[in-house]
């Protein structure tokens, strides 16, 4: 019986070198690297468009507070009822106050983001050229019951504010 015989030329092709064996761990470490990287980002950024999306519901809950009736428009007057001037300040207290009271349950403010009325404007209305002409400006006007409020969300890392500008009046 004679054993078979290999000669120095041939080699076996059944196997992997060293060399494909690393390239191949390597570029699998690749592909699953940018995997986890891509999943990362879509479960970041998900959480970004949900808080987002939040707000925005927040926003308009609490732009219709403000507008609502059973709020009284007394906020939009020039003066308080015992006839002394009302400060700006106030009538933002009296806004954010009613934007706060949007219970819990019908649409969750984003946990740490902080809401404001950042700016209160007054209707005046004015004959130019013959064409009334209706702007907005820092001073109340008496008699003239409008208002353009800017209600304004802010993220707990002051990335994200958005803001919801609507008139509020009672004609």
């Amino acid at each position: 019986m004679k054993l078979p015989q290999r000669f120095s030329s041939e080699r076996s092709e059944a196997g992997e070198t060293l060399i494909e064996v690393l390239m191949s761990t390597a570029l699998m470490g690749l592909v699953v690297v940018g995997m986890i990287g891509g999943l990362a980002a879509t479960v970041l950024g998900s959480h970004i468009h949900r808080e987002q999306s939040d707000a925005q519901a927040f926003l308009v809950r609490g732009m219709e507070r403000i507008k609502s009736t059973d709020l009284d428009f007394s906020a939009v007057d020039c003066k308080n009822a015992d006839g002394t001037t009302k400060s700006d300040t106030d009538r933002k207290t009296a806004y954010e106050t009613a934007a706060r009271a949007v219970k819990a349950d019908e649409v969750p403010v984003p946990t740490g983001w902080t809401i404001a009325v950042s700016s209160v404007s007054f209707e005046d209305v004015a004959l130019v050229a013959g064409t009334w002409n209706v702007s907005f400006t820092g001073t109340c006007v008496p008699g003239l019951r409008r208002q353009l409020v800017t209600l304004r969300l802010t993220s707990r890392d002051l990335r994200a504010a958005p803001a919801l500008s609507f008139v509020k009046g009672d004609v």
